[in-house]
């Protein structure tokens, strides 16, 4: 049953687009924003993540990468700004990162497992907080979201809570699955990022910027991005090709011992989609999106 309304524009003109027993993803037929429904109770949230496993060495490679990418485009933004709150800052791999860049970062999350792993591995300062939760009277001159705004099940209120936490001009700087990407939108209900109840909430390019646009926040910035083997596993999709593949390392996995599949695999995995992977990035199009804006 559908239960109303928007978790942005608080309307009641809901469409259904895809079941994911007993989740339905729904689409505001006003301001066309796509989310998780029923929305599921803080209570049920709050159960749901106790009992969620974390690797945290999973996607050490992968978060290093976009860390790097991340940071490329925050210099060119940075000015005299050094310090930073990285909002689910997980094994603080973007944080390590962003020392290298002379960055002061403070990191929050939710999960005991992770801010345990950093204190006692770092010398990082980060707390077990939700967004909501944090309190400070240091105002900050960068707040990262690196893949976690899709978790929130009212984008609104923590939009207003890190404009809270900026300094005079700061800058909020958000990446997310785009649920327009090329590859969404032609898998459908199959697109790989459509996990609820974990992933909640679904933007791409024109609703991630009128979110902001909405809550005084100048637009810098905005791009999207994507994985050879997000290419790949496309193509394979589209062929009807059985394959199997692995969201979180982002990995195909092969026999080790068939070099026919060994020898395709690198010709076509390694080489021709690295090659050709950044059309999905045209118009737009991109597996992630990524948004840099300006308190004003």
């Amino acid at each position: 049953m559908i239960k109303p309304p928007c978790y942005l524009c608080n309307s009641k003109q809901i469409k259904v687009l895809y079941t994911i027993s007993p989740w339905l993803i729904v689409r505001c037929e006003k301001c066309r924003f796509i989310f998780v429904n029923p929305k599921p109770s803080n209570k049920f949230l709050k159960k749901y993540y106790s009992k969620f496993i974390v690797n945290i060495f999973e996607k050490n490679k992968i978060t290093l990468k976009d860390s790097k990418h991340t940071l490329s485009i925050l210099e060119k933004f940075r000015g005299a700004r050094k310090k930073l709150l990285d909002i689910g800052c997980g094994n603080g791999t973007f944080m390590l990162e962003a020392l290298k860049y002379g960055w002061l970062p403070v990191g929050i999350d939710p999960s005991s497992e992770l801010v345990n792993y950093v204190k006692k591995n770092t010398n990082l300062i980060v707390y077990r907080k939700s967004i909501h939760d944090y309190k400070t009277n240091n105002k900050c001159d960068l707040i990262t979201m690196n893949q976690v705004i899709e978790h929130f099940t009212d984008p609104i209120s923590v939009i207003r809570k890190c404009k809270k936490l900026l300094d005079r001009l700061g800058l909020l700087y958000i990446s997310t699955p785009n649920i327009s990407s090329y590859v969404s939108r032609i898998r459908k209900s199959e697109f790989d990022y459509l996990i609820p109840p974990e992933h909640l909430s679904y933007f791409n390019k024109a609703t991630l910027s009128k979110l902001l646009e909405s809550e005084k926040f100048k637009i810098l910035y905005i791009d999207s991005w994507s994985y050879p083997v997000d290419f790949a596993g496309l193509v394979k999709y589209l062929l009807g090709k059985r394959h199997q593949y692995n969201q979180n390392t982002k990995l195909i996995s092969i026999e080790t011992n068939n070099w026919e599949k060994k020898l395709k695999y690198i010709i076509f995995d390694k080489l021709i989609c690295r090659i050709f992977y950044k059309l999905l990035n045209v118009n737009y199009g991109g597996t992630n999106i990524e948004i840099l804006a300006q308190k004003i």
